[in-house]
């Protein structure tokens, strides 16, 4: 874990030398423009002339994606982008030492900020408030695999049972 750390650390400096950004360390942000509910805390934010890096550490072996759909990263891309909003460019990392994954241990992608603010507004904001509608729509798959309502999902039991 102490080669992990130190992996992240000297990537967060490098990438805060290069773009002689300011850093937000374990920064909460929130995103009520889009719904109240939405908010979470960033492992790291730079914020450089142009462009906002989110940096998020993953411990994990189980390697996770980010190819610009990284839902997270997107949500917490768009939560800075919604407080510096006239950054150009919103730039999503993962860092993941211990993971064993094709494209290595820090996998970035960059999404243009009108492009993320649109994704926000035209599918993140409807998909928070069908969340809260009084009936709402479970749908499982393979995102379901951290979600600590699992055991007692009945949709979830359903797709289980369609994968054996």
């Amino acid at each position: 874990m102490i080669d992990a750390a130190r992996m992240y650390v000297n990537y967060v400096k490098e990438r805060q030398e290069e773009l002689s950004a300011e850093m937000l360390v374990e920064h909460q942000f929130d995103c009520h423009e889009i719904n109240e509910n939405i908010w979470g805390t960033a492992d790291m934010t730079l914020i450089g002339e142009d462009r906002l890096v989110i940096i998020d550490l993953k411990a994990g072996r189980y390697p996770v994606e980010n190819n610009g759909n990284n839902l997270q990263l997107r949500i917490y891309g768009l939560m800075a982008l919604a407080r510096y909003s006239e950054k150009k460019y919103v730039e999503m990392v993962v860092v993941q030492p211990r993971a064993n994954h094709k494209d290595g241990p820090i996998r970035s992608s960059t999404l243009k900020s009108e492009d993320l603010a649109h994704w926000g507004f035209e599918w993140l904001k409807p998909a928070a408030e069908k969340c809260l509608e009084e009936s709402p729509e479970f749908v499982a798959g393979k995102h379901c695999f951290f979600c600590n309502y699992k055991p007692e999902c009945e949709e979830h039991a359903n797709y289980k049972n369609k994968e054996r």
